[in-house]
């Protein structure tokens, strides 16, 4: 053991992946972008042990997952809710963590989403391919031992560089999102739109539908009221985060992380990246409309959102150490 070991994993969820920000512009070569599907938490978890935004740390699905803690560290733990015990006693999400060498952590199950995160001050360290270490399972890549092998009981985690311990932070209550399990996504029609008939694109926007349990990071799987699909086959082309492809079934997939490269289905448009985000937090059975926005629109609700964001960051930073 190192003196960089931190963390050892003394019970695995049911899928614990070592992640970052992915591998951007890795398309070219094939490869998935990878990443925290839930970015927006994934980035404020970040924040809260005083990180850069691309250092590693874990995308929980699901829980329980329980750790040892090897050195005094800083830690913040996002995304869904559901309990977190240090050492039997509560602890908040959203907020800097101060853990101790011999203690035990609990990260438990969801009560609502999916999926949460943890990071901590030095960032964690592993096999860095194609500029990042995170864990794609299905290409192969990443993670702690460069296999794509998700975390297992037992795996010791190490620092990827020397922490600088902050003072406490706590994320504004009015930047938490909630995780519904019925949600409205905007959706920026693609250039495919046209190919469409004018009764499948009216369905699109009146239709509820439901996450299979099919659903992961590669891509949710809907059901609902089938889409005429207007090609049976066409030339496989690139595939963007959010695309909302309409397979020969009619039953929609909106493309993440995980997506393959290039696809052959036709798109009917994309889904806003922060509801990507959302919508990889619903679980299998929760339902989903979409809503039609236009590129000035979903441009504006960016630069919106982006200023928001900024703002609360300064908010947080200003409060500091106050608990």
């Amino acid at each position: 053991m190192t003196d960089k070991a931190v963390l050892r994993i003394t019970q695995a969820s049911m899928q614990t992946l070592l992640t970052d920000r992915g591998r951007q512009g890795a398309g070219r070569q094939g490869l998935s972008q990878g990443g925290a599907v839930d970015g927006y938490s994934f980035d404020w978890a970040s924040h809260l042990v005083g990180q850069a935004a691309d250092s590693a740390g874990l995308e929980i699905l699901i829980g329980p997952l329980a750790l040892d803690v090897l050195q005094d560290c800083q830690v913040a733990i996002t995304g869904a809710p559901g309990d977190i015990l240090l050492d039997g006693v509560a602890q908040p999400s959203w907020q800097t963590l101060s853990l101790k060498a011999g203690q035990h952590l609990v990260i438990g199950q969801c009560d609502a989403g999916l999926r949460r995160y943890l990071a901590v001050g030095g960032g964690f360290q592993g096999c860095i391919q194609f500029g990042c270490v995170t864990t794609v399972p299905r290409e192969h890549l990443g993670g702690l031992c460069g296999d794509g092998a998700a975390l297992q009981q037992g795996d010791v985690l190490t620092l990827a560089r020397q922490p600088t311990f902050i003072p406490h932070l706590s994320v504004p209550e009015a930047a938490r999102p909630d995780f519904p399990d019925q949600l409205c996504v905007q959706v920026v029609m693609g250039y495919q739109y046209d190919l469409f008939s004018s009764s499948a694109v009216r369905q699109f926007g009146l239709s509820q539908y439901t996450v299979s349990q099919r659903a992961d990071r590669m891509g949710v799987r809907l059901t609902g009221p089938a889409i005429e699909s207007p090609v049976t086959q066409m030339a496989s082309e690139g595939i963007g985060l959010g695309a909302v492809q309409i397979p020969a079934d009619g039953q929609p997939i909106v493309m993440l992380n995980d997506r393959q490269s290039i696809g052959g289905y036709p798109k009917i448009g994309s889904v806003y990246p922060r509801d990507c985000q959302r919508l990889a937090q619903l679980a299998p059975g929760a339902r989903l409309r979409f809503s039609t926005c236009s590129v000035f629109d979903a441009d504006n609700r960016f630069h919106l959102e982006r200023a928001q964001w900024q703002h609360w960051l300064a908010q947080m930073i200003s409060t500091a150490g106050e608990k």
